[in-house]
């Protein structure tokens, strides 16, 4: 044999080449044809005569051309189903903010039907960490929907990235005939699709004038959310004084709905600091509640790393 004759194939109506692959010099020569993602016969293939020398030969040693003509044998039950389904379609999450508890859905359409077993899922870069939307419903359609709740402490304002189609996680997604779906697909752009789920923590404090305070006169420290936050009652925000037994308090007043929360002081009769007055690390809920809003998430009530920068020292009370 030389070049590379073929043998002519019908599959469902096409004509397809296996290809000679070895046997020369001996008397049983291989055609080899590999089945293509597209290839689907279920009805059995069958055979075409003659061999197409396809600008090769067959020969005998004698270098007599073979007879080219055969009578196919019947294959009725050599069945084709190359057929991988893919990805057709991917609908992206809505653009919008997501916010703590929402659900940011994505939709996988299939060139067939897709059965699910496990939990496959896709990855997606959320802030700079890697989060993932688990399968939730679809098996045995076309449509597949993967969803992701947002949690606490997530965000992304410059849009979420998805990162690889599919991760099977010890899962599987196949046809109705057990052929495995192709797992790569090209990654919608979501620039627009945003994750606000940060907690509430307080990342300045702005303190009173550095003066000496009589009794009558208020104090007012601002607190800097690097979130709007939701106020309910009133938080405490605790002094220690000298002459405090243990702690004075500072009362919210003012801000909900902003970042920026107001706490005053009003000094009282027998009140005195001379040395500078200073902030309790924590502040105290008092029945109330500090949330984000939008997103409920209970603020992170340690102020220590904020009041840290605090310099109080000329921040005085005399009310003695």
């Amino acid at each position: 044999v030389s070049g590379t004759p073929r043998l002519a194939l019908n599959v469902s109506g096409s004509t397809v080449y296996a290809n000679y692959s070895s046997g020369s010099n001996t008397s049983s020569l291989i055609f080899r044809y590999t089945v293509k993602s597209s290839d689907v016969d279920l009805d059995g293939i069958a055979m075409t005569s003659p061999l197409s020398l396809n600008a090769g030969t067959i020969k005998d040693l004698n270098g007599n051309d073979a007879v080219l003509t055969f009578t196919p044998v019947p294959m009725p039950t050599t069945y084709l189903n190359g057929d991988m389904p893919y990805v057709s379609s991917i609908t992206p999450p809505a653009d919008k903010i997501y916010y703590a508890g929402e659900v940011i859905d994505l939709v996988l359409g299939f060139t067939e039907n897709i059965i699910v077993t496990g939990s496959p899922r896709i990855s997606a870069d959320i802030g700079g960490e890697t989060k993932y939307f688990d399968y939730s419903t679809g098996s045995g359609t076309t449509s597949l929907t993967f969803s992701h709740i947002v949690l606490p402490g997530s965000y992304d304002i410059n849009g979420i990235t998805l990162e690889k189609i599919f991760d099977l996680n010890g899962g599987s997604l196949r046809d109705a005939t057990g052929n495995d779906s192709a797992l790569s697909a090209p990654n919608p752009l979501t620039p627009n699709v945003l994750v606000d789920a940060q907690i509430p923590e307080v990342t300045n404090i702005i303190s009173p004038s550095n003066k000496t305070y009589l009794e009558g006169e208020d104090l007012f420290f601002t607190l800097q959310f690097n979130t709007p936050v939701s106020i309910t009652g009133l938080p405490l925000l605790n002094l220690s004084l000298d002459s405090s037994t243990p702690t004075d308090s500072a009362t919210y007043i003012s801000g909900s709905g902003s970042q920026n929360i107001v706490f005053k002081y009003s000094v009282l009769d027998g009140d005195s600091d001379f040395d500078g007055i200073n902030l309790v690390p924590t502040l105290d809920l008092n029945s109330g509640i500090i949330v984000s809003t939008p997103g409920n998430i209970n603020a992170d009530l340690d102020i220590s790393t904020a009041s840290s920068s605090l310099d109080l020292s000329a921040v005085l009370i005399d009310a003695a």
